[in-house]
């Protein structure tokens, strides 16, 4: 293949690509996600902006600092948003920071960086955790005094009570007593593509029951859900192997599901192949029917193997006659390790063969 033909060859490619994704930004309107979206982009203006982290930033963009600012005030209101009353604060934070992403990407265009390495949204990210920071501080203060009142009420009433009575002992106070605020951290550094990736697979996921809902099998191939399931096919086909390899979801912020449930895969063959009836099971099948795919493990398989990792600590007891271990797997999430940990990026999962995932032991 000459030049020329190689230069045509890949114009037509990413012609088609966009083509194929264009449709992916209108699929989800009118269902949850484009609603909770759409509260999230109510601005915050005059009176009803109420901080100082973005009005003391110096942004090259100036639409940075409103992004900054819708930014501040959803962090602050992200507890009570009623768009999203039945979805976990884990949910609600993907939401938005997804929605900070897109705010981003339309500022940067056909870009292809990490979005850390723009200096505008290194600063945005900056007000991110001060913001919690703040707000983590505030929730502390206003347990602490709740807790110092009642305390002083009661040894008040223990004053006034004969002194021969038995005093009331002190009151041992549990962490989550003090720290009640769940904060939202903004710590995807990923490439715009790749975070772009990561919520069109979010979407898919969590709107899939109702998109699939909509598609029509009869017209399937001029069904204009055909392309978009299409291109997820290219998302999750390419992100799979790292997501959901060694029997575990590794990428849980956004490849939500592992089950062959929702596997995009199975409708666009249906499609391809004009099984209309293939196409009508897979539309009408219940989330209570899910595949045990997942589950099921070969016991002959060379690759059933897979490393977990435990936080352990120490313990003395009696019934041990020498130290004891007591270790627990604390819950894995690639994008967000500790809930106060501000700055953890994505974890980039390589992929491998199988001759690659083979364990090697060395030593004795």
């Amino acid at each position: 293949m000459n030049y020329n033909e190689n230069f045509s060859y890949k114009i037509k490619n990413c012609v088609t690509l966009f083509n194929i994704f264009i449709p992916q930004e209108n699929m989800i309107n009118g269902l949850p996600s484009s609603n909770i979206y759409d509260e999230l982009s109510k601005g915050a203006s005059g009176s009803e902006y109420k901080g100082e982290h973005c009005d003391n930033l110096k942004f090259d963009n100036d639409q940075m600092k409103t992004i900054c600012k819708n930014m501040e005030n959803n962090i602050k209101k992200l507890p009570n948003n009623s768009k999203m009353n039945d979805l976990s604060h884990r949910d609600r934070c993907t939401y938005l920071n997804f929605w900070i992403y897109d705010e981003i990407s339309k500022l940067y265009k056909n870009e292809d960086k990490n979005l850390t390495d723009i200096t505008d949204v290194a600063k945005l990210i900056d007000a991110n955790i001060n913001i919690n920071m703040d707000l983590i501080k505030d929730d502390f203060k206003k347990n602490n005094d709740k807790l110092k009142q009642q305390t002083t009420i009661t040894d008040q009433r223990a004053k006034s009570t004969n002194s021969t009575s038995p005093k009331t002992p002190a009151k041992f106070v549990k962490h989550y007593e003090l720290s009640k605020h769940e904060p939202c951290y903004f710590n995807y550094n990923c490439t715009f593509p790749g975070c772009r990736e990561m919520k069109h697979l979010f979407e898919y996921f969590k709107n899939y029951d109702k998109i699939k809902g909509k598609f029509d099998c009869v017209k399937a191939k001029n069904d204009k859900y055909f392309k978009y399931f299409k291109y997820i096919s290219f998302l999750y086909n390419k992100h799979k192997e790292s997501c959901c390899s060694w029997g575990a979801t590794v990428c849980s912020d956004y490849f939500l599901e592992c089950d062959e449930y929702y596997d995009p895969n199975k409708l666009v063959s249906a499609i391809e192949s004009s099984d209309t009836k293939a196409c009508n099971n897979i539309k009408n099948s219940l989330i209570a029917n899910k595949s045990e795919e997942t589950s099921i493990i070969n016991p002959e398989e060379e690759n059933n193997m897979y490393i977990k990792y435990f936080t352990c600590s120490y313990i003395n007891d009696s019934n041990f006659k020498n130290k004891g271990l007591r270790c627990y797997q604390p819950q894995f999430n690639a994008l967000r390790r500790n809930k106060f940990a501000a700055k953890s990026g994505v974890l980039h999962v390589k992929l491998m063969s199988n001759k690659e995932k083979k364990l090697v032991k060395t030593g004795k």
